[in-house]
């Protein structure tokens, strides 16, 4: 009897170890096909690029925005949840809405519509999104800034549209085109309503949805993991708000035009040496140098140098000599900085720096931006381009009618 029972269990661990593999693991086979059967997506149009491009983001964008994109679209797990919408807006050119702010907003306003009644936001902020406080020269020559703009394209597309904004408090940062005093003044206006209302009102916690483009919002996503104590969003992480992400992509990222996605290609590098200035600011309140942030760094300065090795001896128009000599100024900056930082560089620890270099060194960085910043193709809208972003359709009636169609920037050689 004890011998059959043996040969029944010795039967059965046989059968179960002759088993393939793929019936014994269902998860780790799940994951090793996806890998290969994922393919690289072809660019999207750019009557796609406007409405948000929801679909090529979750492959084109990093896992940690695409599972932001995913956190939004889910309900509130809380009936007492507060949902705030944060609207990121880049710097205004000659006071007008540009393209690229047209579309951040323009989506902001179609997931307003989309949404229900329960999920569409109690707070609407409107501030900058510079990481840190950095003025173009052809900056001081503007009386409205991109903040400001924002809410008032907002605010005439909801009229147009019949919107119910009778709920909704409307917050707007214009003195400051950085996204962490805008953030602070948020968290200022949701501690007055708690005091000004029943704290169980508020009991599902606060979502806050921030709608920039995707770069923009990786950059953020970045400075939060390496540098979590000088993240924007700090402000937020006191009233245990659960913070999503809305990425909205640019045309000019995606435009067929190679010089137009070139010049779209630095203004976010821009972006990333936004990061080491920041770095830099906190050195100087007793920070350390990130090695990730710095090896960012090397790596814009390098690709810029490449760029300027494959135009030498080339013929170029007088458009591109002006582009290469605000690369030359920024790689030349760029070197100045790294000189100055290497006693960091080579010592994060224990490495020090006199505060008149570091000075001096931030300043070189600042001018560095500068230059990129200035090659930014982003342009104000036509009116042509206002009435029909304006006038949209609703997204009820489909896609394809909500999409309007903005032209790509031509760049003139």
């Amino acid at each position: 009897m004890i011998f059959s029972v043996l040969a029944c269990l010795l039967a059965g661990v046989a059968a179960y170890s002759l088993r393939p593999v793929h019936q014994r693991q269902h998860g780790s086979t799940t994951r090793a096909c996806s890998s290969v059967v994922c393919k690289a997506q072809p660019p999207p149009s750019l009557q796609q690029l406007l409405a948000g491009a929801t679909n090529q983001l979750a492959s084109l964008t990093d896992s940690k925005v695409a599972d932001g994109l995913q956190q939004t679209r889910r309900s509130p797990q809380h009936k007492n949840s507060r949902s705030i919408w944060v609207v990121c807006a880049k710097r205004a050119v000659d006071d007008q809405v540009t393209v690229d702010l047209a579309s951040t907003v323009h989506a902001a306003v179609c997931c307003f519509m989309r949404a229900s009644r329960s999920e569409r936001p109690s707070i609407i902020m409107f501030c900058g999104a510079d990481l840190c406080d950095t003025t173009v020269p052809t900056d001081s020559r503007s009386l409205l800034n991109g903040a400001t703009l924002a809410l008032h394209f907002f605010r005439t597309c909801s009229h147009v549209r019949h919107l119910d904004m009778s709920d909704v408090k409307f917050v707007l940062e214009d003195r400051s085109a950085t996204l962490r005093d805008g953030v602070v003044n948020l968290a200022l206006e949701v501690r007055q309503q708690l005091r000004a209302t029943d704290s169980s009102d508020f009991a599902g916690g606060f979502e806050v949805r921030f709608f920039s483009s995707e770069h923009h919002l990786q950059r953020i996503s970045d400075v939060e993991n390496l540098l979590p104590r000088l993240s924007p969003l700090r402000p937020l992480h006191a009233l245990q708000a659960d913070v999503s992400h809305e990425p909205i992509a640019s045309p000019f990222a995606f435009s067929t035009d190679a010089a137009t996605s070139r010049l779209a290609r630095h203004a976010c590098q821009a972006q990333q040496l936004q990061m080491l200035q920041l770095n830099l600011a906190g050195i100087e309140r007793g920070e350390f140098l990130e090695p990730k942030v710095w090896q960012q760094a090397l790596s814009v300065r390098a690709t810029l140098a490449s760029e300027l090795l494959d135009e030498a001896g080339t013929a170029r128009s007088s458009k591109r000599y002006e582009e290469l000599r605000e690369l030359e100024i920024s790689v030349g900056c760029l070197a100045h900085v790294e000189k100055a930082l290497q006693p960091l560089t080579k010592d994060p620890l224990r490495g020090s720096i006199a505060a008149r270099e570091l000075r001096d060194a931030s300043m070189k960085l600042h001018a560095a931006i500068c230059s990129l910043r200035s090659l930014d193709p982003d342009l104000p809208l036509t009116p042509q381009q206002w009435m029909r972003l304006v006038d949209g359709p609703s997204p009820k009636s489909g896609d394809r009618a909500m999409n309007p169609t903005i032209k790509p920037y031509t760049y003139v050689e």
